[in-house]
């Protein structure tokens, strides 16, 4: 039996003596607790102490830990979901942002501990027959709907069960190797769909661009605006918000020969930064005299696709 040596006195604000337990085993607190009077300190700190050299009570720091290594653990993907979002939303287009939400949405109710091992593995296979026949609006917006009650597509689940891999593996490297995460023991034992490019619409051939242009008039805003585009082979959207800021000319006794485009916002601005596209003497020459017409911040070209 323990010798309670640790029993302390203390005065409370109304004068009245309590009695406070402070255990201690092998050079590690243990735990402390005041009581009104000292047989109940004593009985206290004997029963703590005894339980402490058994192993049943762990040291006040060994419980913090255990309690941070629950806490990982027992967190729910959904608020790793969010938290991946927060730190890594930047790093991805708007649109693969959205995957991972709907990802979190869809893993509502789980926790990573049930992605550990091969349950782990066994349960991300029962989600990909699940989840393709689960559609989901993009927005959480009341009353939202899909189009359509359709499976979804092979790329869509693609995207789906490599955004929940992309979350185990960002939850897993976030808890505490205290925790006894494995890794899903052969999560894929299938293929994963292979991604693959939308194909693009068939482009109109010489002969169809040059009725096209007689249609709109080759002089016309219009005209204007699809040889720019044509020349260039920039998007329609980024010739239409182009700005005169953004053009810088070459010329020769007043004669602009050419010139830089810069763009400032396009499809992989986050990745590569702006992107300066070339001008032929005709893109150049079109953006040249719409820069005397317009201000600098103004798009050069705005609203010229409904032109006539």
């Amino acid at each position: 039996m323990a010798t309670p040596v640790n029993i302390k006195e203390k005065a409370a604000a109304n004068g009245k003596i309590k009695y406070q337990a402070i255990v201690w085993y092998d050079n590690a607190f243990i735990a402390s607790k005041t009581f009104d009077s000292r047989p109940l300190a004593v009985e206290f700190y004997t029963r703590t102490y005894n339980q402490a050299v058994s192993g049943k009570a762990k040291p006040a720091s060994q419980r913090r830990a255990d309690r941070e290594v629950s806490k990982a653990v027992d967190c729910s993907m959904s608020s790793w979901a969010e938290l991946y979002i927060e730190k890594h939303g930047k790093d991805h287009g708007d649109t693969r942002v959205s995957d991972y939400a709907i990802v979190g949405r869809l893993l509502k109710g789980k926790k990573l501990s049930h992605f550990s091992g091969k349950a782990g593995g066994q349960l991300i296979r029962d989600l990909a027959e699940k989840w393709r026949y689960i559609r989901l609006p993009k927005t959480k917006k009341e009353g939202a709907c899909c189009a359509s009650n359709e499976p979804i597509a092979d790329q869509t689940l693609r995207l789906r069960l490599t955004a929940l891999s992309r979350l185990i593996a960002f939850a897993a490297s976030n808890v505490p190797e205290a925790a006894g995460f494995q890794a899903p023991v052969k999560a894929f034992g299938f293929e994963l769909p292979k991604a693959h490019g939308v194909k693009r619409t068939r482009q109109p051939s010489d002969a169809e661009y040059a009725r096209i242009l007689d249609r709109v008039g080759r002089e016309s805003a219009l005209g204007h605006f699809l040889r720019v585009v044509d020349d260039t082979g920039c998007r329609l959207g980024e010739v239409r918000s182009a700005q005169g800021k953004d053009v810088q000319f070459f010329g020769v006794a007043g004669q602009v020969l050419g010139g830089v485009l810069k763009l400032n916002a396009h499809k992989t601005v986050k990745r590569v930064g702006a992107r300066d596209v070339p001008l032929s003497l005709y893109a150049a020459q079109v953006l040249h005299a719409r820069c005397w017409r317009r201000p600098k911040i103004e798009p050069l070209l705005r609203g010229v696709p409904t032109e006539n």
